[in-house]
């Protein structure tokens, strides 16, 4: 975990006006900051396009998320330094993976079998970046969202895979397949088990009925009023502050229903539970893209950048909200640190408070604790039906 001081250090980084101020900044710490990789957002000369390998497909930005602001980047490490001080050259060996969401994954699954109608006009743009070699393919996410709280769905799931990898190697190594998927979903069977996996979810879940209680009871409310409460819940009850969501929560406090991402959420809806849920997965999917950033599969890779491709237009919309400025990974922990383009937004909410806008997190919240919280405000929320 980084001290105090290295987190102000890379903050200062991550907000950097230029990436030569940034540069300068890491080169004074960088024995402090050793250990360290920094991921920051920049479109100046020199970055990274984080794009280029798509350069080919039409409008590809469209659909294809990358979490990073301005889809080029600066990577910031002892060994980047190391290489620009002796070569005048920086030199990272990055890996690069995309995932797709369930929406697009059973448009594949449909395409393969022959059934293309109703197919969205650009879906070649997915079946080319599916022959790019060079970039993995990464089935977690839609696993997590299809089988991470429950397995009815199983038989459905291993036949959409057999699908994709059919069109991904071109049907040459069906009985290869058949054995990757099934080791796939047998691994997978054992992470389920872990309630760490699903805590994010969970605590997403929670989120988004809070912050919908509040907007469908307390519509009358000042912006000021319910960012207050919204801030006391987090502290309170989540014991840990999740600044994305604090934006996401402003967003939606300021806008209403314009906000498209909750067009759905509405006063008299029998079925607002369970549209809750289904936006708690596409913003986990978010969130995940975070995590994966830590865990490079390549042993040589200095850092892994993950991509997420979809067809849907609201969570497009929603991911403004959890853009990053840039990210800090602690090699040796494995913990990593985000930095979001509109957090500075939402810093007088938090600091009034007097909790600062430290990212506080406490003890989580044991399995118990988070079942009791999910039925608390799922009551709260059915008396407003």
């Amino acid at each position: 975990m980084l001290n105090n001081l290295q987190k102000e250090i890379v903050h200062q980084i991550a907000f950097e006006k230029s990436a030569i101020d940034a540069v300068e900044t890491y080169c004074l710490f960088k024995d402090i900051l050793k250990g360290i990789v920094i991921i920051k957002s920049s479109d100046e000369e020199g970055a990274v396009n984080l794009y280029e390998p798509f350069e080919k497909i039409e409008n590809i930005e469209q659909n294809l998320y990358t979490p990073f602001d301005k889809g080029k980047v600066y990577f910031f490490s002892a060994r980047t330094f190391k290489t620009l001080s002796l070569s005048g050259v920086t030199i990272t060996c990055n890996q690069r993976c995309i995932s797709f969401d369930t929406q697009t994954i059973s448009y594949l699954d449909r395409y393969y079998k022959g059934q293309e109608r109703e197919m969205p006009s650009n879906i070649k743009c997915v079946l080319e970046l599916m022959k790019l070699r060079q970039i993995g393919v990464d089935n977690i996410p839609y696993l997590m969202e299809n089988l991470l709280l429950s397995n009815r769905n199983e038989e459905s799931v291993k036949d959409t895979l057999l699908s994709f990898e059919a069109l991904f190697y071109n049907a040459k190594r069906p009985i290869r397949n058949k054995i990757y998927i099934m080791k796939t979903l047998r691994n997978f069977q054992r992470m389920r088990k872990n309630f760490e996996y699903k805590r994010m979810y969970y605590l997403l879940y929670i989120i988004l009925m809070k912050m919908s209680y509040i907007q469908l009871r307390h519509n009358k409310k000042t912006l000021e009023e319910k960012m207050d409460m919204m801030c006391r819940y987090m502290k309170e009850e989540l014991r840990t502050i999740l600044i994305a969501e604090l934006i996401l929560a402003k967003k939606y406090f300021e806008r209403g229903q314009s906000f498209n991402f909750f067009g759905k959420v509405q006063r008299g809806r029998v079925d607002l539970l369970e549209t809750l849920k289904n936006m708690a997965w596409d913003l986990y999917h978010l969130r995940l893209l975070e995590y994966e950033c830590v865990w490079p599969t390549n042993p040589y890779a200095d850092i892994f950048v993950p991509y997420f491709y979809t067809y849907d237009k609201r969570l497009l919309e929603a991911r403004e909200c959890y853009k990053l400025e840039a990210l800090a990974i602690d090699k040796r922990t494995r913990s990593h640190y985000p930095f979001y383009v509109y957090e500075n937004e939402i810093v007088p909410f938090v600091q009034k408070l007097g909790i600062g806008n430290n990212r506080e997190k406490r003890s989580p919240l044991s399995e118990n604790e988070v079942k009791k919280l999910i039925t608390k405000e799922e009551e709260l929320l059915k008396g407003l039906v």
